[in-house]
């Protein structure tokens, strides 16, 4: 961007006029110092100082709107092509809320977290309009903040895994989407959500439910050309058994951590199935449960996945065309991700 700044008021250098004096009453000896002055001051006017009857108008270069000046505005596909999805792992403290963005302008949230943070972070972006709501499962750190969201965008239609639940938190959100005018859909595995150009395989549960809230979690995977999302919601060990013995695809480029890191999901054969390049694990600062737990971060360290985790890093966005893969943190730089093939 360049800024136009005006100086009203310029330094003027005054010149004597010596002609009138030229060879007269002078020495040889003087009047060559004085032509020598007057020599001097003339190149100091051409150099371009001021004048009082004219003002200069100069152009400064502010270096902050400088593509050179930030490594994101080249890192990041986003700045530079309309062909970028947008995965956004949105910091909701202990809970989940994650918002994907296609290029095609469609934008679904899959669960809500606990409380009001995910609808201000969609404010604070602009959504007013959500293709498609998922709620992975009933607990109100994962549906707790919806009840906001269909109150105050507009919702196209929510989709869950039918699973019911006698809590305040559970029988406001049913509320809201009965007042939102949302169609509503029951999903199991086997099934696609299907929004825009993309389509979100349920992997996880099937026709009938664990009685487990977490096991009974929807696990669904999306496909953008070249590059895949894993997004487990809270489903453990159980849940992993199946999807594994069903034979299903599981590899994965990002993986959304089951569980918020517990140690009770994750387990070492559904990791080396998904063989993720990147995985997000989402929790709150020093919550309760001790999310994520060590053993979890040790298996995923040994897959060789670059790990991220919403309570060290804030909001995590994924980019990627289809075939790379770009992840910004809150407070770091946007890094190219090594995807394996």
């Amino acid at each position: 961007m360049l800024v136009h700044v005006t100086l009203d008021e310029s330094p003027v250098l005054i010149v004597p006029d010596l002609s009138f004096r030229a060879g007269k009453g002078f020495s040889p000896e003087l009047r060559r110092i004085l032509l020598l002055l007057a020599v001097v001051a003339l190149v100091l006017i051409s150099c371009g100082l001021p004048s009082t009857s004219t003002p200069v108008t100069e152009q400064v270069t502010d270096a902050s709107a400088s593509p050179a000046a930030s490594p994101s505005a080249t890192a990041n596909p986003a700045a530079q092509a309309q062909s970028a999805l947008v995965v956004t792992y949105i910091d909701v403290g202990q809970g989940d809320a994650i918002l994907i963005q296609s290029p095609e302008g469609e934008n679904v949230l899959i669960d809500g977290g606990p409380d009001s943070l995910a609808y201000r972070y969609l404010s604070q972006l602009g959504v007013k309009h959500l293709s498609a709501v998922v709620a992975t499962h009933p607990h109100a750190d994962h549906i707790g903040g919806l009840p906001e969201v269909l109150r105050n965008c507009k919702v196209d239609a929510v989709w869950t895994n039918g699973q019911e639940y006698t809590t305040p938190s559970f029988e406001d959100f049913v509320d809201a989407i009965t007042a939102s005018g949302a169609k509503y859909y029951e999903v199991q595995s086997g099934n696609t959500i299907k929004v825009g150009s993309l389509a979100f395989n349920v992997l996880s549960p099937g026709a009938k439910l664990y009685s487990d809230l977490n096991e009974s979690s929807l696990v669904l995977r999306l496909q953008y050309k070249n590059v895949s999302f894993l997004f487990a919601g809270d489903a453990g060990e159980t849940a992993e058994a199946a999807m594994l013995k069903s034979g299903q695809s599981l590899q994965s480029t990002v993986l959304k951590v089951g569980h918020h890191g517990s140690n009770s999901a994750s387990s070492a054969p559904f990791l080396r199935a998904v063989q993720p390049s990147v995985a997000i694990w989402m929790a709150g600062v020093n919550n309760d449960y001790g999310h994520p737990h060590r053993e979890t971060l040790a298996r995923l360290a040994q897959t060789g996945a670059k790990v991220f985790g919403t309570a060290v890093d804030g909001t995590i966005q994924v980019f990627t065309d289809g075939d790379r893969l770009w992840v910004k943190t809150a407070a770091g730089p946007t890094t190219e991700i090594t995807i394996r093939r």
